[in-house]
């Protein structure tokens, strides 16, 4: 659903309106790749995840043709990111990652099947709030 993963590129980190949520991560990998539209040289890339379900190992890829991609980053955890309060109050963890100047278009972010923190043990998803990009 297209509006529904707009929401990670928004600007805003409202939970009933800026927060996009994953699929059974039980049964299998959830990915998103975010399209750049151009190619940019990679300086930073934050994550916001909601901290009441959140990936405990994903990795982040750049490609320039979405067909070749290249690792930026491999297990991360989203526990190691910094607190912060959403637009709402709802707590969130802010996920740094290097973009180590790379030139990249498409970004994707894949959370591994299993690997994952809920707070509600029938809770089986992540909860990606915002996406930001920073280039060089």
């Amino acid at each position: 659903n297209i509006s529904i993963l707009n929401r990670v590129v928004d600007g805003s980190t409202n939970y009933f309106s800026g927060i996009s949520t994953s699929e059974n991560l039980s049964e299998t990998d959830q990915w998103v790749i975010l399209d750049l539209k151009e190619e940019y040289n990679i300086k930073l890339v934050i994550l916001y995840w909601r901290k009441l379900c959140y990936p405990t190992r994903y990795n982040i890829e750049f490609s320039l043709d979405k067909i070749n991609w290249n690792s930026v980053k491999t297990n991360i955890n989203a526990s190691t990111g910094i607190q912060q309060k959403a637009d709402t109050g709802d707590p969130m963890l802010m996920v740094f990652t290097s973009g180590g100047g790379k030139n990249t278009r498409f970004m994707k972010i894949t959370c591994f099947k299993d690997n994952y923190w809920v707070k509600h043990k029938d809770w089986n998803f992540v909860q990606l709030n915002e996406i930001k990009v920073y280039s060089n």
